[in-house]
């Protein structure tokens, strides 16, 4: 198979098994980016939503992807989430660009980090849209 076509075809797999995991969350929430703050806000124990739900289903689905993000994910709290100096549309901007790059087009990283739930409000994938990838 030719490596376009085996891209085309890893593409059409990840499609449908990316429709299969939206199709059996049954946590609600969309993404709204409106509401997008509230997943990077910093609370008074200096810690957010989107750093505790990752860590949490890092936990309870451990292995190499968890082991290979697991460093982004401490530097996208410590760096970004955890700076003062930024603005929030710049933290959510940035850690999207985060997930994007390591994202990248590698199926197995997209399709085990897209299932990360945050809260209620919506997944990986919605915050990098609010982001702009």
């Amino acid at each position: 198979m030719s490596p376009s076509r085996s891209h085309h075809f890893q593409l059409i797999i990840f499609t449908a098994l990316y429709a299969l995991l939206a199709f059996s969350q049954t946590t609600p929430g969309h993404g709204n980016c409106i509401t997008a703050p509230d997943v990077i806000a910093v609370d008074t124990q200096n810690m957010t939503i989107f750093f505790r739900d990752s860590k949490t289903f890092l936990q309870t689905h451990p292995g190499k992807q968890a082991q290979d993000w697991n460093p982004y994910l401490i530097a996208i709290q410590n760096q970004i989430l955890l700076n003062g100096n930024l603005n929030t549309t710049t933290k959510i901007h940035r850690t999207a660009a985060v997930i994007s790059s390591y994202v990248g087009d590698d199926l197995f990283r997209a399709f085990y980090l897209y299932a990360i739930r945050l809260d209620n409000w919506g997944d990986y994938h919605d915050l990098q849209r609010c982001g702009g990838f």
